[in-house]
């Protein structure tokens, strides 16, 4: 069929009167946008992920644990895994993780991504391995994925970007429809994004949700490097990370950011009682 669904949902749901008047309250990740940051330890997780990779012959990083944990966070508490369509708040099937990948580190404006899908559903092993999998078949074969669009875009006047976006956005996600002829791939942004800031040496960063992608977060994750960090009332220096998390205050508020943040947290602190080894 030239002309099918673009997100595929379980069904609207029954909305609050709190979370009508949010609704109302705030244009779409325009000044509905909320932040918070969260430091965590990663040695725990690197001494983890040392013998994990040795027994599975794999090559699982900090980011993909990260984003692994983010798809089991959001399995758990699925208020997060939203979208808003015509005033009503409509639930996705699956956790699809959208990984930004920069294919050009120097200049860097050269942009892609890839999506896990079902990623609530896989293994660490499983998520590492597809990780790797769509990298190589991104760098290898120059974006496929993408390359449509982005011609599109090279071709187009900057004037008309917004409004090109703004249609897309519109027809995609407001009327959920999709076809091969947009030239790009089905549901393209997934549940959430995450960005790898780290990767150009940058602490810590909050980033804006960009409002043609109609997802409820966007999270962007430092660099890995020795901090002060209290731990059992002393402060010592060990590695950490810092996540920056924007998302949508139409659907969360402090309640849900909290439960989301002491989840992760627990994934970090105790890494071995809480994924599931493949060996």
């Amino acid at each position: 069929m030239w002309l099918t669904k673009n997100v595929q949902y379980k069904s609207s749901k029954p909305i609050s009167p709190w979370r009508k008047i949010s609704l109302g309250s705030w244009r779409p990740t325009g000044d509905s946008s909320t932040h918070t940051t969260l430091e965590l330890n990663i040695e725990p997780v690197q001494a983890f992920l040392k013998e994990f990779n040795e027994n599975n012959n794999c090559q699982c990083n900090v980011l993909q644990y990260f984003s692994w944990v983010m798809a089991q966070t959001i399995k758990k508490y699925p208020y997060i895994n939203q979208s808003v369509r015509f005033g009503r708040l409509y639930q996705r099937k699956d956790v699809d993780i959208f990984l930004h990948v920069a294919i050009d580190k120097v200049k860097g404006d050269n942009l892609s991504g890839i999506v896990i899908r079902t990623a609530q559903e896989l293994s660490l092993l499983q998520f590492s391995k597809e990780v790797e999998g769509k990298l190589k078949i991104l760098t290898e074969l120059d974006d496929p994925e993408f390359k449509v669009i982005k011609n599109v875009f090279n071709r187009m006047p900057g004037i008309f970007s917004r409004t090109f976006l703004n249609i897309s956005k519109f027809v995609q996600y407001k009327l959920n429809l999709w076809s091969p002829l947009f030239g790009s791939p089905r549901d393209v942004f997934g549940s959430i994004q995450i960005s790898n800031v780290g990767s150009f040496g940058i602490d810590n960063a909050i980033v804006p949700i960009a409002p043609y992608t109609n997802i409820p977060m966007v999270v962007a994750l430092g660099s890995l490097k020795k901090r002060p960090f209290v731990i059992n009332d002393k402060v010592e220096a060990i590695k950490t990370v810092k996540a920056g998390f924007t998302g949508d205050h139409r659907l969360m508020d402090g309640v849900q950011f909290g439960q989301m943040q002491k989840e992760i947290i627990r994934y970090f602190n105790h890494p071995s009682s809480t994924c599931e080894r493949t060996y």
